[in-house]
């Protein structure tokens, strides 16, 4: 406690100049002033309430290292935002450690020297804030500054101050896994799973790896309190709720066991010597092996809900407060005797000593103690509900027995698990519904298989259709094809008859027209030669003068044009003649109607 005291005044001590190296100014020294304060309120009022069954012991050390480590950080960081969240951290580390330290204080140091040791405590403390805050500035001027070249571009500058709070977290750290290691009271068990566990407010031990989800339920009290009639009670509810239950007790639930209870608790009156405290704690200890090895775990493994009348916290209050034995030694026996097994809950019993040991009829030999040692029984009972949070249920037992059960039921009821016949009804109507899903499932698949093989009927009888419809429409198209085709072959032959009728007809008029035309050539001809017999006449006439007469020359006498004939086909192959004196019309075109 003192070195981590120490390590935080060297933050309070150096918080000026290190604010002083970032150049944070006046306010970034009150922010820091107040952000380790603050980390400090808040990790006294809830760090122990986060793991309330976290053990206390390792949690000590834990925090320390923490807020070591926290204090290098802020050291080789030196940055205003990043400094102000760490220093909220290492006051919070700090605030955990000084609460569980003084919580262990108050447990392990006797009532009869406990004013002298937090006296003793609150002087040291002051000595070393003292000593702290004037030795850490001294040290911060002597390393002076210092600067580490990373690149050419880049270098790293650390002053006196940031050097000193390295190196008190270093020294932080040391202290803090000093602590751990010679605190530690769960050995064995790692850290982690541990602390996650505690985190989960789940059982650390044996049960970690146990399958068979059963719950164990430990009934604690003093001498007449009732335990036996409560774990009867609790047991017939449970079995009401079909759960499988197995009610046990110590010592003396096996054969060994019953051994140990004849030496532990029946009394000896003629024995030369009493049973020695350390070796009741051991016998103890050793029932307590036997018993959780022989029939709690196979029970928890079968998944069965176990009562049993006393467990562990009946030897811390027994032959720790009552007896005076080191209460962390009984722990560590009790730890190593169950390799870790707690109960899930446990239900403690409250009652006077005075009224319970009224309540005993033949007392044994730890009921035949005075009533003082029975009270410090109690008050050790009551301490261990306190420290242990949820996991404790503290009833009244002055009431009737009727009224605590009532109590225990109304607590345990929804933190019971599932009965393994609950279970198993689940799993069977699990089952029932998985076969009738998957009738469900082949009914779905038949009607499926049906309506598609339905489907596929119909759809082969619509494909028949189609074809048949598509094979008519085919033959339909044919058929008016071969129609077409015959119409346009009637109509080709048509057109090739009219042809060759016109071809025909063409060359008839072409021969009638060369017969005409051969015709008139030779009636043409017989006029041209008429014509040139006449002309014949006519020249022989003309050259005899004595025979030339007026009506001869083919003139009126009047003087009128001589006569028009047509031009013959003499006249187109041989002219008309140089002296013919006549006046020749020429052919008229058939096809113009007009003269050339």
């Amino acid at each position: 406690m003192l070195g981590a005291n120490a390590a935080g005044g060297a933050v309070i001590g150096l918080a000026r100049t290190f604010d002083t190296d970032i150049g944070a100014g006046d306010p970034g020294y009150g922010l820091l002033f107040g952000t380790v304060f603050c980390g400090i309120a808040g990790g006294m009022l809830y760090g122990p309430r986060l793991v309330p069954d976290f053990s206390r012991r390792r949690l000590f050390g834990l925090s320390i290292s923490a807020a070591g480590v926290s204090l290098v950080v802020l050291a080789l960081i030196p940055n205003m935002v990043i400094a102000a969240l760490v220093t909220f951290v290492i006051g919070a580390w700090a605030g955990i450690a000084w609460v569980t330290g003084y919580t262990l204080l108050g447990l392990e140091v006797a009532d009869d020297v406990r004013g002298r040791t937090f006296a003793f405590v609150q002087t040291m403390v002051r000595v070393t804030l003292v000593l702290v805050l004037a030795v850490s500035p001294l040290l911060a001027a002597a390393f002076g500054k210092h600067e580490i070249e990373l690149t050419d571009a880049m270098s790293l500058t650390y002053n006196g101050a940031a050097i000193t709070m390295l190196l008190a977290g270093v020294l932080a750290t040391a202290l803090g896994f000093a602590s751990y290691r010679h605190m530690d009271d769960r050995r064995g068990i790692p850290l982690v799973p541990d602390l996650a566990s505690a985190y989960r407010n789940e059982p650390v031990g044996l049960r970690r790896g146990d399958p068979g989800g059963g719950y164990f339920v430990a009934i604690e009290g003093g001498e007449g309190a009732g335990k036996s009639t409560q774990v009867e009670l609790l047991a017939q509810w449970l079995r009401d709720q079909r759960h499988d239950v197995l009610v046990t007790f110590e010592p003396g639930a096996t054969d060994v066991g019953r051994r140990l209870r004849s030496v532990l608790l029946d009394r000896h009156d003629d024995e030369p010597t009493p049973l020695s405290p350390r070796a009741e704690a051991l016998l103890f200890a050793a029932d307590r092996a036997e018993h959780v090895t022989n029939v709690v775990v196979p029970a928890l493994a079968a998944g069965s809900i176990v009562i049993t009348d006393r467990y562990i916290d009946s030897s811390l209050a027994y032959q720790g407060s009552g007896r005076a034995l080191d209460e962390s030694e009984i722990l560590r026996l009790s730890r190593w005797a169950t390799d870790g097994l707690r109960p899930d809950i446990t239900v403690l019993l409250d009652l006077p000593a005075a009224d319970g040991l009224r309540r005993v009829q033949t007392p044994d030999r730890l009921e035949s103690e005075p009533v003082e040692f029975h009270e410090r029984v109690r008050e050790r009972y009551l301490e261990l509900a306190r420290r242990g949070g949820h996991r404790y249920l503290v009833v009244d037992a002055t009431r009737s027995p009727d009224a605590v059960a009532e109590e225990i039921r109304s607590r345990l009821s929804p933190l019971l698990p599932t009965s393994r016949a609950e279970l198993a009804e689940r799993e069977a109507a699990a089952a029932a519904a998985e076969e009738q899903a998957r009738r469900e499932q082949q009914d779905r698949e038949r009607l499926e298989q049906e309506a598609r093989a339905a489907r596929e009927q119909e759809e082969a009888t619509a494909r028949a259709a189609r074809d048949q419809a598509a094979a008519e429409e085919r033959a339909r198209r044919q058929q008016a094809k071969e129609a077409e085709q015959a119409r346009r072959d009637a109509e080709r032959a048509a057109r090739q008859s009219a042809a060759a009728e016109e071809k025909e007809r063409r060359r008839l008029a072409a021969e009638a027209a060369a017969a005409a035309a051969a015709e008139q050539r030779a009636k043409q001809a017989l006029e041209d030669a008429e014509r040139r017999a006449a002309a014949g006449r006519h020249r022989a006439e003309s050259s005899d003068p004595a025979s030339r007469r007026p009506a001869d020359t083919g003139r009126s006498p009047a003087g009128d044009d001589p006569p028009t004939r047509p031009l013959s086909l003499t006249d187109e192959l041989f002219g008309l003649g140089d002296e013919a004196d006549e006046t020749v019309q020429l052919p008229r075109v058939r096809d113009r109607g007009e003269d050339r």
